[in-house]
């Protein structure tokens, strides 16, 4: 299934996703991605990846980890951080987090 992210309606209707079901659903997308074999282990380093459900966490991490004036929701990553997942800086800056990082099993996403 594809998501729409940027208008964040549900695939099924013109409701709005939530924003807990958009968290819900880059947890499945992580969890998905821990899980495809067709997606190889990248270690510690940024997955390079067009598969679609890398591409869709990528493009939800950046709706519901980051807040609408470009800081951290730290209780979107704290939410993310208790099922297992690091979430994390990847450059910084003095204003804060420029990019995003969330380690999986087949390596990092990067955000942001």
């Amino acid at each position: 299934m594809n998501y729409v992210v940027a208008v964040k309606m549900d695939s099924d209707s013109s409701t709005p996703i939530t924003y807990p079901k958009m968290l819900d659903v880059l947890l499945t997308l992580l969890k998905k991605i821990d899980d495809n074999k067709n997606i190889r282990d990248y270690g510690d380093k940024v997955i390079l990846s067009d598969n679609p459900d890398v591409t869709d966490a990528v493009h939800i991490a950046e709706d519901v980890l980051i807040t609408d004036t470009g800081a951290v929701n730290w209780e979107a990553v704290n939410v993310v951080r208790q099922h297992g997942y690091n979430v994390f800086p990847m450059e910084r800056d003095s204003f804060g987090w420029l990019t995003g990082g969330i380690s999986t099993n087949k390596g990092i996403l990067m955000f942001g």
